[in-house]
This record gives structure tokens, sequence and C-alpha cells, in this order.
């Protein structure tokens, strides 16, 4: 089956949603203050957030077997969001 174009766009999307949150990330690793680390994992949170609902929009354009592993990865992404808003930097 050929994707289609939404599909497409869809996967770009969270492509690059998905390289954001790496980025930010990795910001937040480097953060030489705490205000500094809790700005970037602020934005990898909103990212994650945006992530998990082009993973929704995908789930619902899919078929049954296809929307149990496009289900996990949204688990992943909460898990990720629940150990994100819970990280804090020790100084």
């Amino acid at each position: 089956m050929n994707p289609s174009t939404f599909e497409l766009k869809l996967s770009e999307k969270l492509i690059e949603v998905h390289t954001a949150v790496t980025e930010n990330y990795a910001r937040a690793l480097e953060a030489r203050s705490k205000k500094e680390f809790n700005g970037s994992l602020k934005i990898c949170l909103k990212k994650l957030k945006e992530t998990r609902l082009f993973l929704r929009v995908m789930k619902d354009t899919h078929e049954a077997n296809e929307a149990r592993a496009i289900q996990n990865a949204i688990e992943e992404c909460n898990d990720l969001i629940t150990i994100l808003s819970k990280s804090k930097r020790i100084f």
C-alpha cells in the first residue's frame, strides 16, 4: 500500500518534531544553569506533546495492526513526558 500525501506529510512532521526533542534534550544536558536546563526541558515537553498528537492522528488513520505499533509509540511518548516533567537538575 502506497502512503498518501497526508501520511507522508504527517511522517515528515513527526520526524521534525522528534528531532527537535532530541536537540533540546542535548542542550539541556549541556546547560550551564538551572534556568537554561529547565528552559530546554520545557521545549522538550512541548515537542513531545506535539509528537503525541501527531501519533494519535496517525493511529486514527491506520489499520489495526499498524495502530497497535503506533499506540506503543504513544505510550513511550507518555513515559518520556512523565520522566521529563519530574526531572530536576542538581547543582
